[in-house]
C-alpha cells in the first residue's frame, strides 16, 4: 500500500481486530477434570509417562541429572548429541561432560543436525500428569528437532514444571507469552501402517528417557 509503513499497516489490522473482538462467556470446565488438582502430581506423571513407554530416571541436583544423561548416552553408545539450547537444565554441565566423554556435540543452528545426531537432549516447558506428556515450546536459540527427528530423546524435567492436567497447563499457557510453536510428546514416536501394525520410532525417537529433577 503506497505511502503506508509496515508499522501503520499492522496497527490498522490490530485496531480492526480489537473493534470486532467477541467476549465469550466460557462454561466452567472444572467438571471435566479427571485428576485431583489438590494432590501433588509427580506420582501420577511418573505412572502415566511409564505407561506411555518412557523410561524415568531420578535426580536431585543438576550434577546428578548430568550424570544420568551421560550414562544413558553411553549405554546407547551415542557418538553425537544435539543439545536443544541454553534453556536445557544443566546445559553447561552437559557440554563439559559430553566433551570429556568424547561425544560430539552438533550445532543446533544446522538444520541437518537433528537428522545426523544419535541423541537429542532437551528441557521442557511443562509436563502433564494426566497424560504423562512433555510440552516443548519453540524458543529463540533452541531447536524442537532435538526432540522430534533424533532416534533417541532425553528430556530433563523439573518437578515444579509438572501440572495435574490439560486444564492446568492451558491456564499456565495463558499466563505467559504466547509460543510460536508447541509440541506435546507422549511416549516414543509411533506410526500405524495400512495393515494396522503399530511401529515405533519410524518418524521420530524410538526411545524417550525422562530425567526428573525432584525438589526443583
Amino acid at each position: 500500500m503506497a505511502g503506508v509503513s509496515r508499522e501503520q499497516f499492522l496497527s490498522r489490522i490490530t485496531e480492526a481486530l480489537e473493534k470486532d473482538r467477541l467476549e465469550l462467556d466460557l462454561p466452567d470446565a472444572s467438571g471435566a477434570r479427571v485428576v485431583d488438582a489438590d494432590r501433588p502430581p509427580t506420582e501420577l506423571f511418573v505412572k502415566r509417562a511409564e505407561q506411555a513407554g518412557m523410561a524415568l530416571l531420578w535426580a536431585s541436583s543438576p550434577e546428578e541429572a548430568r550424570n544420568r544423561v551421560i550414562r544413558t548416552a553411553q549405554s546407547m553408545e551415542a557418538r553425537s548429541v544435539l543439545l536443544a539450547g541454553p534453556s536445557t537444565p544443566a546445559d553447561e554441565l552437559l557440554r563439559t561432560e559430553f566433551a570429556s566423554a568424547g561425544i560430539h556435540m552438533l550445532d543446533p543452528t544446522d538444520p541437518d543436525a537433528a537428522f545426523e545426531a544419535d541423541l537429542g537432549v532437551t528441557g521442557v516447558h511443562a509436563a502433564i500428569a494426566e497424560t504423562g506428556s512433555l510440552v516443548i515450546h519453540a524458543q529463540p536459540g533452541t531447536t524442537r528437532l532435538a526432540s522430534l527427528a533424533v532416534p533417541a530423546h532425553i528430556a530433563i524435567v523439573l518437578e515444579s514444571q509438572i501440572v495435574p492436567d490439560l486444564l492446568d497447563w492451558a491456564e499456565r499457557e495463558k499466563a505467559g507469552p504466547p509460543a510460536t510453536g508447541c509440541v506435546l510428546i507422549t511416549g516414543p514416536s509411533k506410526t500405524g501402517d495400512i495393515e494396522m501394525n503399530l511401529v515405533t520410532g519410524v518418524h521420530g525417537p524410538g526411545d524417550v528417557h525422562v530425567v526428573l529433577m525432584t525438589g526443583h
